[in-house]
């Protein structure tokens, strides 16, 4: 992209051109948004790979044993847990061999974790820069 706009504005007067150059794009970067997003998928990760999501995912499974009410909790558990951390965290419970790239079951936790952020009164107030999810 460096070199794209550096070509396309060739031509233009230096103010104009010095708008559009990687080093302004640069600038612009919302550091702690990707920060915050960063530390959430390292935890998440540090979680998995200790086994606590497998575990987590037995005793889903053990108690509600059926795929639309693990859905449902982990929809309800979104109106207090932000919905990133809990999809991720999600992904390392279940992997593509107990529920495949297609199956019904994720299209249901995308929606159900998605919307489970309307159940409280705070859902769209309790992110992490109080702009909603």
């Amino acid at each position: 992209m460096w070199v794209i706009t550096s070509f396309l504005h060739k031509n233009k007067s230096i103010e104009y051109a010095e708008r559009f150059t990687a080093s302004k794009a640069l600038q612009k970067i919302d550091t702690p948004s990707i920060l915050f997003f960063l530390g959430i998928l390292l935890a998440v990760s540090a979680l998995q790979s200790i086994g606590i999501l497998k575990n987590l995912a037995t005793i889903l499974n053990n108690s509600l044993k059926n795929d639309y009410l693990i859905g449902t909790a982990l929809g309800l558990l979104s109106a207090i847990v932000n919905n990133v951390p809990l999809v991720a965290a999600s992904e390392g419970m279940y992997d593509l061999s107990t529920y495949p790239t297609d199956h019904p079951f994720w299209e249901f936790l995308a929606s159900t974790t998605g919307t489970g952020g309307s159940v409280l009164i705070i859902g769209t107030s309790r992110s992490y820069g109080g702009n909603g999810d």
